[in-house]
């Protein structure tokens, strides 16, 4: 009796010493994909917010592009009439172009 009990005591040890490696891997890969999933996260935040100031200056260039259409065309206007704005126009070349036809 006394050798089973010596048998079941290293079973037991055996087991309870497997348990705590196995036990701190599981919370170190665990830990590792918390760490992974606020990483991405925190990238996620940061593209979406560089999407957004992108969005921002394409709204800007295109109302600067409209209005610097609107000075052309009031130029191309004008130089109809005026000497100096005729001038101008000569100088940079600036030319209306035609509206597109039908496709």
């Amino acid at each position: 009796m006394d050798l089973d009990t010596d048998t079941l005591r290293n079973d037991f040890s055996i087991e309870r010493d497997a348990f705590l490696p196995v036990l701190l891997l599981g919370l170190s890969l665990l830990l590792f994909f918390i760490s992974q999933v606020t990483d991405l996260s925190s990238q996620r935040t940061t593209i979406m917010t560089a999407i957004q100031r992108q969005d921002d200056v394409v709204k800007q260039s295109r109302q600067v592009q409209g209005k610097l259409q609107s000075l052309a065309l009031d130029l191309l206007e004008t130089a109809k009439t005026d000497e100096a704005a005729q001038k101008i126009v000569g100088k940079y070349n600036i030319r209306q172009n035609p509206p597109p036809g039908p496709l």
